[in-house]
């Protein structure tokens, strides 16, 4: 789900807990480990972290997974 919202562009962790509704010290493990594994990115810009997917074939792999199975199921 976290990795389904970024295939719609960079967002910082309010917008991913509101579109999430995973609690923000969830997200925040969360993010730190995928950020660890190379498979997100991060940008900071003043007192907010951006996030984005790392790469065009994690994209990729998740809008085929999105369309097989759907990100909002």
């Amino acid at each position: 789900m976290l990795l389904c919202q970024l295939t719609q562009g960079e967002k910082n962790v309010g917008e991913l807990e509101a579109a999430t509704n995973i609690q923000q010290p969830t997200l925040s493990q969360q993010l730190t480990i995928l950020r660890k594994d190379n498979i997100v990115n991060i940008r900071k810009d003043g007192k907010f972290n951006y996030y984005s997917i790392a790469s065009d074939e994690i994209i990729l792999m998740m809008q085929t997974l999105g369309s097989l199975y759907g990100c909002n199921k």
